[in-house]
């Protein structure tokens, strides 16, 4: 099932719609972590909590919103072709299409499990 999840609306009428499905492209470089307390870790690309984010976004094609407001860092993972900020039941996730373009920006909500998963996450990038 797909999801309509952005639309442009003038004068009453749609005007331009868009399916969101992020691609993530996999990092050529490290991966950094950082935590609201000011924690820093730098992991490699192929660690496993990286390729779970990777097959997590993969996965989870349904739900995304494009976002045109600024957020407050969170909990952060960031590289080269994308940044993930996890924030209370809510990722904000900026991707590049191609390596070396501009970032587009995509929110979604998350259920208590998927907010579950995100944590375990984090806990397993702070465990590396």
């Amino acid at each position: 099932m797909a999801a309509l999840v952005a639309c442009v609306v003038v004068a009453g009428a749609v005007v331009h719609q868009r399916w969101i499905h992020p691609r993530i492209i996999a990092p050529a470089s490290e991966v950094t972590f950082r935590d609201t307390a000011g924690a820093v870790r730098v992991i490699p690309a192929s660690a496993p909590p990286v390729v779970s984010v990777i097959s997590w976004i993969t996965d989870h094609q349904t739900g995304w919103q494009f976002s045109f407001a600024s957020y407050a860092p969170h909990d952060v993972i960031s590289c080269d072709t994308f940044h993930v900020n996890l924030g209370d039941h809510s990722l904000v996730l900026n991707y590049a299409r191609q390596t070396g373009h501009a970032y587009v920006e995509v929110t979604r909500t998350l259920s208590d499990e998927e907010d579950r998963f995100w944590r375990d996450i984090i806990t397993r990038i702070k465990e590396t």
